[in-house]
């Protein structure tokens, strides 16, 4: 199964179905500036909220997903100490391991397993070919998973690019795009050995 987002920042996008151009999930993220704690909201294509996360200045993280309500380091609990690899649990009581690339990807491995069941994929433009929109692909049997693994790859992502995504930087004309993604994977960098 392949998901695309609409836009380029994956917390302020809409989730579509490739294969049918059906919309899944609408996410909203609330900027940090109107207050100390940044919400990120998950809705179906009903319009139910089905997750958030709730990036706080001070104290916990908060996830809420599926009646449930826990910490964030609870939920996705980091590997080890040293590495920013968090542990996914899914409903059915299966255990994955998110790992970020080098390329600025994401990939979700089963703990027992080197062959990942989900891969997360940046937006392209090509030159010969039709522009790519960022997404991922998601193996078949997790699809009934899907608003978990959204939820988790949010919240795997680093708060500090969730603020500030490479459209605002871009829109200060000082910026040109090698400085926006230098800024960015700073910023990544950082905010990685500082993940709890």
């Amino acid at each position: 199964m392949n998901v695309s987002f609409t836009k380029r920042d994956p917390i302020n996008t809409t989730v579509i179905d490739d294969a049918t151009g059906s919309m899944l999930f609408d996410v909203f993220t609330l900027p940090r500036w109107k207050g100390p704690v940044s919400t990120t909201t998950i809705r179906d294509a009903g319009g139910e909220i089905v997750a958030e996360y709730e990036h706080r200045l001070t104290g916990h993280d908060r996830v809420a997903l599926r009646g449930t309500i826990c910490r964030m380091s609870d939920w996705l609990p980091t590997r080890t100490w040293w590495l920013s690899d968090r542990i996914l649990t899914t409903p059915d009581g299966q255990k994955y391991v998110w790992k970020s690339r080098w390329s600025n990807t994401f990939r979700l491995y089963p703990t027992d397993s080197k062959v990942p069941v989900v891969e997360t994929h940046n937006a392209t433009c090509r030159l010969f070919k039709p522009p790519r929109r960022g997404g991922m692909s998601i193996r078949p049997d997790l699809a009934p998973f899907l608003d978990v693994i959204l939820l988790s790859f949010i919240t795997f992502l680093p708060s500090s690019v969730m603020c500030m995504t490479s459209q605002h930087l871009s829109r200060d004309p000082r910026n040109s795009p090698s400085k926006v993604e230098l800024r960015l994977l700073l910023q990544v960098f950082f905010q990685l050995r500082r993940w709890d």
